[in-house]
C-alpha cells in the first residue's frame, strides 16, 4: 500500500481529488519542470533558453599591489608621496579640513596610480622552455632520420640528441633551483619568513596540510567529561589516593 505524499495530503485537505490533473493544480511547478525536460531532450522552443548575459562591463577582481617592486623603486615612492601631498594641499587651499578619511582616499588614488600590480600568471612548465623545445625538436628530427635511413650514423645522431635533451632539461632545472635558493636567501635576510617558507615548500614539493573542520578539544575538557558528580569522591576508593 502506497503512503500518500504531501501533494495527496494537500489535495485531500482542500477537497481536490488525487488524480494527475488535480495534483498538477496543487504543484504547478511539476508541469514547468516536465516542459523544460522535454525541451532539452527534443528541440528547444525558445522559452527555456538560458538567461541572457548582463549588458555592460563586468566587474573584475581587483589586482593586488606589488609592494616589493614599489619598495625597490625610489622614483615610484617619490611620485606616490608627491601625489598624496598634492591632494592634501589642494584640500587645504579649498578650506576643507584634512580628515583621516580624506587621507585614506588620497592614499588609495596614489596607490592605483603609482604602485604596480602583480600579474596573475603561472610559471611555464620546464618542458616548454625554449632550449628544451629546441632539443626536443632535434630529437624528433633525428628519430625520423633514423626511421628513414636506418644507418649507424643516424642511430648515433639520435642517441646524441637524446643525451642533449636530458642534459638541457637537467641544466634548466638546476638554474631554476639556484634562482629559488637566491630568493630564499634574499627574503630571509629581509625577515620575510612566510614568503621564505613558501619558496622552500615549492622546492621540496611539500603541500600545506589541510586544517580539520570543526573545533579542537581544548586541554582540560576531557577531565570535565569524566569528573565525578558533586558529593562523590574525586578518586575511586581503590585508587590509593585521598
Amino acid at each position: 500500500m502506497d503512503v500518500p505524499g504531501p501533494s495527496h495530503q494537500y489535495a485531500a485537505s482542500t477537497g481536490l481529488h488525487t488524480g494527475k490533473e488535480e495534483v498538477e493544480e496543487v504543484h504547478p511547478e511539476r508541469r514547468v519542470l516536465q516542459h523544460v525536460r522535454l525541451c532539452r531532450l527534443r528541440s528547444p522552443c525558445g522559452c527555456c533558453e538560458a538567461a541572457p548575459e548582463p549588458e555592460g562591463p563586468q566587474e573584475r577582481p581587483r589586482a593586488r599591489p606589488d609592494w616589493e617592486a614599489f619598495a625597490g623603486s625610489p622614483e615610484l615612492q617619490a611620485n606616490y608621496t608627491a601625489e598624496v601631498r598634492g591632494r592634501l594641499h589642494l584640500l587645504a587651499e579649498e578650506g576643507e579640513p584634512t580628515t583621516y578619511e580624506r587621507f585614506l582616499s588620497a592614499s588609495e588614488e596614489a596607490t592605483r596610480k603609482w604602485v604596480p600590480t602583480k600579474g596573475r600568471h603561472r610559471a611555464s612548465p620546464r618542458s616548454k622552455h625554449p632550449e628544451v623545445v629546441r632539443a626536443r625538436t632535434r630529437v624528433e628530427e633525428a628519430r625520423r632520420s633514423f626511421e628513414r635511413e636506418g644507418t649507424t650514423e643516424s642511430q648515433e645522431e639520435l642517441n646524441g640528441a637524446k643525451q642533449q635533451l636530458f642534459s638541457t632539461y637537467d641544466r634548466i632545472k638546476g638554474e631554476e633551483l639556484m634562482e629559488k635558493v637566491k630568493k630564499v636567501e634574499t627574503v630571509h635576510g629581509e625577515r620575510r619568513y612566510k614568503e621564505s617558507w613558501k619558496v622552500i615548500n615549492e622546492m621540496s614539493g611539500h603541500k600545506r596540510s589541510r586544517r580539520t573542520a570543526g573545533r579542537l578539544q581544548p586541554r582540560g575538557e576531557g577531565d570535565l567529561l569524566v569528573h565525578p558528580l558533586p558529593g562523590s569522591p574525586r578518586h575511586p576508593p581503590n585508587s590509593g589516593r585521598s
